[in-house]
Formats: structure tokens, sequence, C-alpha cells
């Protein structure tokens, strides 16, 4: 039963892609992976082998600033979702020392 369970709730985002932005020292990597060309929508990692991934430029409204960089540690993967109605980025989550060699 749910409430005797950690459990961690979040709203479904519709994406045009999804955005894993590596950062190691003060380099950043920022790939689109397009989720939805995948058999499952919601996480392409079930379907990676489908999944179409390209290098692309951050909105300068989305680049983290050094500070914040250098605050949350030299290496990780940021995930964010980029929304095509409301053309927006929303962060999902940090991941310390995140996976990147898939891309």
């Amino acid at each position: 039963m749910v409430q005797y369970r950690p459990v961690i709730f979040q709203e479904y985002i519709e994406a045009r892609y999804d955005l894993r932005i590596t950062v190691v020292g003060d380099r950043i990597f920022p790939a689109a992976i397009y989720s939805q060309e995948t058999a499952y929508k919601i996480d392409f990692r079930m379907d990676i082998a489908n999944a179409r991934i390209e290098a692309v430029r951050l909105p300068p409204s989305v680049r983290p600033t050094t500070h914040v960089m250098a605050r949350l540690g030299s290496c990780r993967s940021d995930d964010m979702r980029f929304d095509p109605w409301m053309n927006g980025m929303f962060f999902i989550e940090i991941n310390p020392g995140g996976q990147w060699l898939f891309y």
C-alpha cells in the first residue's frame, strides 16, 4: 500500500524532447533526447536503442552559471524536459555523477 512506502509522484509533462545536460568541471554537454519517438514516451531508457539523440545549444535562460556548477559539484547530469506548448524547460532532477556513456 502506498501510504506505507516512500514514493515520489511527478506530474507528467508532454515533451518535444528530453534534455540531458552533463557537466564536467566548467564544461557543459547538452543533448536532446527525442523520447516521444520511442516505444515508451515516458522514459526513453526503456527503448534507448531507438532513441534519437543529438547535441544542442542551451538557451541563455537555461545555462547553469559557474557559481551554481561549483556549488552542485563538478561532475553531474541534469535532466530537463522541453514542453512544446508552453515553450519552456521543466527541471526534472540532478544526477550526481550521472550516466552519460549512452550518448
